[in-house]
């Protein structure tokens, strides 16, 4: 049995409708990432021991500007290696971690439950689509996917 083009084309929107569907996005979205959102509660059942969060803001010629803030409790210092970092960030770095975020699955308020840390991932994308995931622990180290290494100073 011959498929026709029509079906053959058909067939592979369909495709590309239900991966879209199941949070699998063309990698041309990531190119076209405006800002993006991670917070990170890192809980367990003593209570909270350190907070990170990360703004990316696309710049005008197309790298990204990321700031990234971690607060630990006392005597978690040892999670917050960096404090806070302000760094510029090629296309093809912030790329790399949005493919990352959206092969995760949301698991809404579900992921926040229980002892330990959860994580909130907010793309907005230049055509105004936003994706948002919550997701239990940490299932991307931001700090070395973004590249955000500590300067010598601390």
């Amino acid at each position: 049995m011959r498929l026709g083009w029509e079906v053959l084309i058909g067939l592979g929107l369909g495709i590309g409708g239900v991966l879209g569907v199941l949070g699998f996005a063309c990698s041309e979205a990531a190119s076209t990432l405006r800002s993006g959102r991670v917070h990170v509660e890192g809980e367990s059942i003593i209570g909270l021991h350190y907070r990170k969060d990360v703004t990316i803001v696309r710049t005008t010629d197309g790298d990204y500007w990321v700031h990234y803030v971690c607060e630990p409790r006392a005597g978690f210092e040892d999670r917050c290696p960096c404090r806070e970092v302000v760094r510029r960030v090629g296309a093809s770095v912030v790329e790399e971690f949005v493919r990352q975020v959206q092969v995760l699955r949301d698991e809404g308020e579900s992921a926040k439950c229980c002892d330990h840390p959860w994580t909130e991932f907010e793309l907005v994308f230049a055509d105004g689509h936003t994706e948002r995931r919550t997701v239990a622990f940490e299932p991307i180290a931001v700090e070395t996917i973004l590249r955000l290494e500590c300067p010598e100073s601390g």
